[in-house]
């Protein structure tokens, strides 16, 4: 099954509108802004002698048409302009905004929102997410970044962002994605309109499109990342990022936590669906109580345990005492996080030390399938980034048989009409079929 189909079929179509509706980036490795460098805009690099041809040079080791690619095909480039159309409008409207083009919490993630004296004279907010929200800000490198003396090296010493690294695309992706110290998508912004958060770093950067090619040069110069490990990446990175956000909000003296960081499906059902909670959910907490995000831990408790079964039972353990402490006191849930953060930190340590074998990825899609047949994975977030999860590994081997997640696929057709009992059947068949 060719990916690009998760992002044109039935509900998860939404996800393509997303990319637009929540494209943007940090301008550092996740950990605070470092990128203090001009802004020139995406017209500095987009001549036809630079990056703005129309069709690949065949004669020069870069395509040089990036800027083409970006502009036709890529959602990030009309991520400002989904702010003037009517879907804003009335997100703006039911917030008590005069206008999401010109709002801060909307522009941080549709746009490349620098100071204004950090703006060059061809720069414009209309331009989106442009080539410097992602590579970092051109003003100390753009005359020195090409030529026969340009290197890599001499580029990031420059200031250049290292794009290509999968923690800094994990990072750099899911702050606006997922959120970060700077932007984040509340509560409020859902409730007024806005779509619900959905990400999987692999599969997002394969149908962004990608406006680089590959090739041996590419991956002499700067190295490469197979799906599968991108994927792990992502989800580690997510994983702890979560985890940080939600310390910070739960830090805030507030009667009513951040909504948005716990499971949107917990509440947002019709109330005549046929719940059947596991009896493991029952004793870790009453029916109504609000549920940690816990797809990625949980996705992180599968690969870690194909290096680490301990670590990953750890993470296991720690995320059932979160969810525990979820009906329980505030104080109770801050000591239950605190717990799970260093065990994560050092997974993402164990995950992403070296690339996955074909005998780890085998493994990690029979634990995958396992774990969804025994109904582990029992919300729709759950279900969607395990169907990611299989995609980017098979993907990885070009797995002729991806086709046979076809069915699981059309499961995830509807939030509405969702069934996990549906899933872990599903699973249990695909496990035979292995």
């Amino acid at each position: 099954m060719d990916r690009n189909r998760l992002l044109s079929h039935g509900t998860l179509a939404a996800a393509a509108a997303a990319v637009a509706l929540l494209a943007g980036a940090a301008r550092a490795a996740g950990e605070g802004d470092g990128d203090e460098a001009v802004h020139l805009g995406v017209a500095s690099c987009a001549s036809s002698t630079c990056h703005g041809r129309v069709t690949p040079d065949e004669d020069s080791p870069l395509a040089l048409n990036e800027y083409f690619v970006w502009s036709k095909y890529d959602h990030h480039a009309g991520a400002y302009k989904t702010l003037k159309g009517d879907w804003s409008r009335r997100i703006a409207a039911n917030m008590g905004l005069a206008d999401a083009a010109t709002a801060e919490e909307c522009l941080a993630c549709h746009a490349d929102d620098v100071p204004e004296e950090r703006r060059g004279e061809r720069f414009h907010l209309s331009d989106g997410i442009g080539c410097e929200a992602c590579h970092g800000g051109a003003g100390d490198w753009i005359d020195s970044h090409y030529g026969p003396d340009a290197s890599h090296a001499a580029n990031l010493e420059a200031g250049m962002n290292p794009t290509e690294e999968p923690v800094f695309q994990a990072r750099l992706c899911q702050s606006c994605h997922v959120g970060d110290d700077n932007r984040f998508v509340t509560h409020e912004m859902m409730a007024a309109g806005h779509p619900r958060l959905r990400f999987e770093l692999d599969t997002w950067l394969a149908n962004m499109p990608p406006h680089h090619v590959e090739d041996a040069d590419y991956e002499r110069r700067k190295g490469t990342t197979a799906p599968a490990d991108r994927w792990a990446t992502g989800v580690a990175v997510a994983a702890g990022g979560y985890l940080d956000i939600l310390a910070r909000h739960l830090d805030a003296d507030a009667l009513v936590p951040e909504l948005s960081l716990f499971d949107c499906h917990a509440c947002h059902r019709p109330m005549d669906t046929d719940v059947r909670r596991l009896a493991e959910d029952r004793r870790m907490m009453p029916a109504g109580t609000l549920r940690p995000q816990d797809q990625t831990l949980r996705m992180l408790g599968v690969v870690t345990a194909v290096r680490d079964e301990a670590l990953s039972d750890t993470i296991e353990r720690g995320n059932r005492a979160l969810h525990g402490a979820a009906a329980g006191s505030p104080a109770d849930f801050r000591t239950r996080l605190r717990a799970l953060r260093e065990p994560v930190a050092r997974a993402r340590e164990t995950v992403t030390s070296a690339p996955l074998s074909a005998d780890e990825r085998a493994a990690l899609q029979n634990a995958l399938l396992r774990t969804a047949a025994d109904a582990r994975f029992r919300d729709y977030a759950d279900a969607e980034q395990l169907y990611l999860a299989l995609q980017a590994l098979a993907a990885q081997d070009n797995d002729a048989r991806a086709a046979r997640y076809d069915t699981l696929f059309r499961l995830l057709e509807s939030e509405r009409r969702f069934d996990p009992r549906r899933v872990a059947a599903e699973a249990r068949r695909l496990l035979q079929e292995r």
